[in-house]
């Protein structure tokens, strides 16, 4: 009798097993599709504001006097935030899916600098919204040329070698689609040769990487968002 209830304790374990699992594989990541238009949006929003309320500014830099600055500033930092779920999630998706550790750090690494340069960018934008900074020309000078840093090249860059980091690990294991996996080897190529702006920032065509890497991007990481499956439940046989 004792043999015969142990066959039965471990027959109803295997068959329970399964469904224990289940839950955990589909929770395995946040919906990335979502995060990454959540980011698309806001990242969008922002530069049409600065657009729209004056025209006569470049988006990337809007001036401390214009009075959709502050509102800017709150998008661009949720895009940051929105953009830093989108790494992290991924990363623990392509994890799961047996994507190769080095690319998938890579990616996280620069998924998060990226979004921490986005939330950078706002923060400094912010600073310069303060009666008082625009009338300080060197402090305001300054505070220009940084924001341009951490949303410009640090901006393109980082989100190039996310964008290489999601590309390669996925195509390892051919989890998305090829025309996804080589657009994201360009805009890559793209974004990390845009780090020249730090050095040739007025030389034609180096300004122009940067829109080259930012907006592509956003329909990319959409797409590879959308796209990137989730990991199959397992089973113990």
């Amino acid at each position: 009798m004792t043999l015969q209830n142990e066959e039965r304790t471990q027959a109803r374990e295997r068959d329970v097993q399964p469904n224990a699992t289940a839950p955990l594989a589909r929770r395995a990541g946040p919906f990335l599709g979502i995060a990454a238009a959540v980011y698309a949006v806001l990242h969008l929003t922002s530069i049409f504001l600065v657009s729209n309320f004056n025209p006569s500014l470049r988006p990337s830099f809007p001036a401390p006097g214009v009075a959709a600055s502050t509102i800017v500033a709150f998008f661009q930092f949720g895009a940051g935030i929105a953009l830093g779920i989108f790494a992290v999630g991924g990363a623990l998706r392509l994890r799961g899916l047996g994507a190769s550790v080095g690319w998938v750090s890579i990616a996280l690494a620069s998924g998060l600098m990226t979004g921490l340069d986005i939330a950078a960018a706002s923060h400094v934008l912010w600073a310069m919204t303060w009666p008082g900074i625009a009338q300080t020309t060197p402090l305001t000078l300054a505070l220009y040329y940084l924001q341009f840093a951490f949303g410009g090249p640090g901006y393109s860059v980082p989100m190039g070698l996310l964008v290489a980091g999601v590309s390669i690990a996925a195509s390892s294991r051919k989890l998305l689609p090829t025309w996804i996996t080589w657009s994201g080897f360009l805009i890559a190529v793209i974004g990390v040769v845009s780090g020249l702006n730090l050095l040739l920032p007025v030389t034609n065509p180096i300004p122009l990487l940067i829109p080259l890497t930012r907006f592509p991007a956003f329909v990319w990481l959409v797409a590879a968002g959308f796209a990137l499956p989730k990991p199959s439940v397992s089973s113990n046989q």
